[in-house]
């Protein structure tokens, strides 16, 4: 039996798929109390319950699905796994990007959440396709694509958003206006 050596490519691809997943992080978490202000009508203080439940939610189904999307990646190969991450990713990013209320952002956090699992799969290609002697490298890289995500090409996109979007009336009912100003504390 002839053993096929990975090459470059699989750690590239790899290194795509967590610069992906992790972008998502990076450009919802600055636009998201926004986006919850904006889809409920409620201030500040109330959106940033409804963000800590989605934060919940998001963090509870990975904690759930990692093993189970470890799991599959042992019985099914790596590389369909995180396929399966990367399309739901882009699932959640269209309910996020079109949610006209508060749940569907939950489903979409819900969808990122079991797809977001896909760091385990991840880790376990990057030791599977590598030698021990460059095993520590790629797992470097692996660190260095989740801060480049997160950090630079998600935030640069969260705030381009924010500059350019439009505020939008969801379901033909006005949103509730107003705010506070610097200094002032809104009523919950």
């Amino acid at each position: 039996m002839i053993s096929r050596q990975p090459g470059k490519r699989a750690l590239l691809f790899i290194l795509v798929t967590v610069l992906i997943d992790t972008m998502g992080m990076g450009v919802i978490i600055p636009v998201i109390p926004e986006l919850i202000m904006e889809l409920t009508g409620e201030g500040l203080s109330r959106a940033a319950v409804y963000g800590g439940w989605l934060g919940f939610v998001y963090a509870g189904l990975q904690f759930v699905f990692a093993p189970i999307l470890g799991n599959l990646s042992d019985r099914f190969g790596r590389r369909p796994v995180l396929l399966y991450a990367v399309g739901s990713l882009g699932i959640d990013y269209i309910f996020m990007g079109l949610a006209p209320t508060i749940r569907w952002l939950f489903v979409g956090r819900a969808i990122a959440g079991i797809a977001g699992a896909s760091f385990t799969p991840a880790h376990a290609y990057i030791a599977d396709v590598t030698t021990p002697d460059k095993r520590a490298q790629s797992f470097g890289l692996m660190g260095a694509a989740f801060v480049l995500a997160a950090t630079l090409v998600g935030g640069s996109m969260a705030l381009l958003w924010k500059a350019t979007r439009q505020p939008r009336e969801s379901a033909g009912t006005p949103r509730k206006t107003g705010g506070t100003s610097a200094g002032q504390v809104e009523p919950s």
